[in-house]
C-alpha cells in the first residue's frame, strides 16, 4: 500500500499502500471508479531484491468501489501477497472545492502464513489551480499481532499538457518509515494511462512502470 519483513518490504514497492486506489503511486486520491464501471491498475517495479509485478482490478457498485489484487516478488518469491479493499467518495472534488474519500483494506501473505495487516485511509484531493492538484492522505496501519501506527502522505499532480502530467509525492509512517518518488503520467486513447516513476527509501531506490485502464474515467 506493509513494512518491514521481506514480505512487507516487497509489498511496499510492488503493491498498494494499504489497499489504495492510486495505482503505482504511494499517495491515494479522493476519486473512485464510476458506478457500474470497472478498472485495472497494474505496475512492474524493479529494485534490488524486490522486483515484481502487481495487478489491482476494481469495480464500483452502489457508491462503493471494491478492489482485489495480488503481487508477486519476481526476484525471490516467498509466495503471492493478496489484497482486498473498499473505498467510498464522501465528497466529489469540484473545480474549486476539495474532494474526500475513505478506504478500508487488508492484505494476506502466503509466505507469512495468512492475514498480514489491515489499513484505513482518508484521502483528500485539493485543486490548487486548474492544472495543479494536491493529494493528502491520513491513515492507520494495523499489523497482525502488533500495535498499529499512523500513516500519511502528500502528493502533487501538475497537468503540463492535455495528455501528460508531472507527479511528485512523499509518504511517511509512524514507525519511522519514509519514502518519496516522482515521475510522469501519460494519458493514451481508450481510457489507458501509463506511469513512469522513480523513488527511494532507506532500503534503496526503485523504478516503476505502471499501466492503468479506467473506462469510467472521463478525465
Amino acid at each position: 500500500m506493509h513494512k518491514f519483513s521481506a514480505a512487507l518490504l516487497a509489498a511496499l514497492v510492488l503493491a498498494p499502500c494499504g489497499v489504495r486506489a492510486g495505482a503505482s503511486l504511494l499517495v491515494d486520491d479522493a476519486g473512485t471508479t464510476a458506478d457500474g464501471h470497472c478498472q485495472l491498475e497494474s505496475w512492474l517495479s524493479a529494485r534490488p531484491g524486490a522486483s515484481g509485478i502487481t495487478a489491482m482490478p476494481a469495480c464500483a457498485v452502489g457508491g462503493l468501489e471494491y478492489s482485489v489484487g495480488a503481487s508477486e516478488n519476481l526476484a525471490a518469491s516467498p509466495g503471492p501477497t493478496l489484497y482486498a479493499g473498499i473505498k467510498h467518495t464522501l465528497v466529489d472534488m469540484g473545480e474549486h472545492t476539495p474532494g474526500l474519500a475513505l478506504a478500508l483494506g487488508g492484505d494476506w501473505h502466503h509466505g507469512a502464513g495468512g492475514f498480514d495487516a489491515a489499513t484505513a485511509n482518508l484521502a483528500a484531493s485539493v485543486p490548487l489551480e486548474p492544472r495543479l492538484t494536491l493529494q493528502v492522505d491520513l491513515g492507520w496501519h494495523a499489523p497482525h499481532l502488533a500495535h498499529g501506527w499512523l500513516t500519511g502522505g502528500v502528493g502533487l499532480e501538475y497537468r503540463a499538457a492535455a495528455h501528460w502530467s508531472w507527479l511528485a509525492e512523499a509518504y511517511v509512517e509512524g514507525d519511522g518509515y519514509r519514502a518519496a518518488q516522482g515521475g510522469l503520467r501519460l494519458r493514451l486513447p481508450n481510457a489507458v494511462s501509463m506511469d513512469l516513476l522513480g523513488g527511494g527509501d532507506r532500503h534503496g531506490h526503485w523504478v516503476t512502470l505502471g499501466f492503468n485502464w479506467s473506462p469510467g474515467d472521463d478525465g
